[in-house]
């Protein structure tokens, strides 16, 4: 289950260091760029909030594999793509993969070990999913830099890997009983009073904390390769990487500190980092 997660979300990112080949093809400017970003993450936000319970009516299973199919269907947008308006289509399919992907595989995984393993699920989870977003680049970083066809060959190699995670698919149980049709509509976000005050402030960090990640993550090939002079689409795929896998690492290493510190020391970060 961890690695079709990983699977899922390391396409979300592969476009990544692509884009630096698409401005160049087609002459777009970095805005653009930053609302391919923006297109994706506001497709995730309507399928959270649309969907979110869908795999709680439908079962576990169908849903992940309606992200599987999501993911297919914006591969194959990317290899078709004739023009940078198809990239926003393919954007916005692949936010739906990821939407209907990330609380559906932890809940899978969560409900999939015992219940004092729980938070080891979750770790689990939120693991495969910052490595999978770290691995998107990495991959087609090398792809662009050292294979041909820069801009079809990686998410060729995709499909392949999304067929073996579709096939791995028939080995999870299904762990949601009985099923119903599902019914996609938005059903409010209510938040208990107990605990609002710590939901509240822990939403609004990790909001920042994801909202300069995307920033940064839209426009660092660009700047590698248009301010640093740095061309290689490894490098600019690399360094992507990089921060995906600090922040993987530090997930891990970190958890069992006491979260509001952690949370504290990583908006310190924010600030250090900023200039």
């Amino acid at each position: 289950m961890a690695a079709i997660l990983t699977v899922t979300m390391l396409g979300t990112t592969l476009p990544t260091p692509l884009y630096v080949i698409y401005q160049a093809q087609w002459h777009f400017s970095a805005a653009i760029v930053t609302v391919t970003f923006a297109v994706y993450a506001a497709a995730v936000l309507v399928t959270l909030l649309l969907a979110g319970r869908s795999s709680d009516q439908a079962g576990r299973k169908p849903v992940l594999a309606a992200a599987l199919g999501a993911s297919a269907l914006s591969t194959v947008v990317f290899i078709l793509a004739p023009d940078v308006g198809v990239l926003f289509i393919g954007r916005i399919l692949s936010g739906l993969s990821a939407g209907l992907m990330t609380g559906t595989a932890t809940a899978t995984l969560t409900e999939l070990v015992p219940a004092p393993a729980h938070r080891r699920a979750s770790l689990a989870a939120t693991a495969a999913n910052m490595g999978g977003l770290g691995l998107g680049p990495l991959i087609a970083g090398l792809f662009a830099q050292y294979a041909p066809h820069p801009t079809t060959l990686v998410f060729e190699v995709y499909l392949v890997m999304l067929a073996a995670a579709g096939a791995s698919l028939f080995f999870v149980p299904e762990t949601v009983f009985p099923r119903r049709r599902p019914t996609l509509r938005f059903a409010g976000l209510g938040i208990p009073e107990r605990g609002r005050g710590q939901f509240i402030a822990a939403a609004v960090a990790a909001f920042a904390a994801f909202a300069l990640l995307g920033l940064f993550s839209s426009l660092v090939p660009g700047f590698i390769g248009g301010v640093l002079h740095q061309n290689s689409h490894a490098v600019q795929g690399a360094v992507v990487f990089l921060m995906f896998a600090v922040g993987t690492v530090t997930q891990v290493a970190l958890s069992r500190f006491s979260s509001r510190r952690v949370v504290l020391a990583g908006l310190g970060l924010f600030l250090v980092r900023w200039p």
